[in-house]
């Protein structure tokens, strides 16, 4: 099986929750002011709570992983709409794939400066880094896939990926 896709899904934080009761709360008072003839309070009223409406969905952010044939695809999709390409790379320019906490990724001294952090701040997995070579320099890119997926690196890129 050589295409796989996983997605890494959050939940609805207490942030995006009051984002959310806002935009609701400011448009019944919008409302309210309009039946009352109050038309700048309501207008300015719409418009915060269209703003937070725009707003709160970049607090519920998605990722996808996707492997087909040894090239690895990552997307971020922005409040279940918007889906945006991150990074796209071979299994091969894969440096080492370890744990973020592993030895053999804290044995080595010169690591990017440059990282990529590709999984939702609610994430609980565990946390992989993958060294590589991208566009002519090396980054970093940090990401939560599942055993499926590191058996897939496994299988293509064995030297590289050290798994727990």
């Amino acid at each position: 099986m050589n295409n796989y896709k996983q997605l890494v899904t959050t939940y609805k934080t207490v942030q995006y929750k009051s984002l959310s009761s806002v935009t609701f709360v400011g448009l019944i008072l919008a409302l309210i002011m309009v039946v009352t003839y109050q038309m700048i309070p309501a207008v300015v009223l719409v418009v915060v709570s269209f703003g937070t409406a725009y707003f709160k969905r970049y607090l519920y952010v998605e990722y996808e992983y996707e492997f087909n044939k040894e090239e690895i695809s990552i997307h971020k999709i922005i409040g279940r709409v918007k889906r945006k390409k991150c990074i796209n790379f071979n299994v091969k320019d894969i440096e080492i794939l370890a744990a973020q906490n592993s030895k053999s990724l804290k044995a080595i001294n010169n690591l990017p400066k440059k990282k990529m952090k590709l999984y939702p701040s609610t994430s609980r997995e565990l946390i992989y880094s993958a060294i590589l070579k991208y566009n002519e320099e090396r980054i970093q890119v940090r990401f939560v896939p599942d055993n499926k997926f590191i058996d897939l690196c496994y299988k293509h890129n064995p030297n590289c990926v050290k798994k727990n």
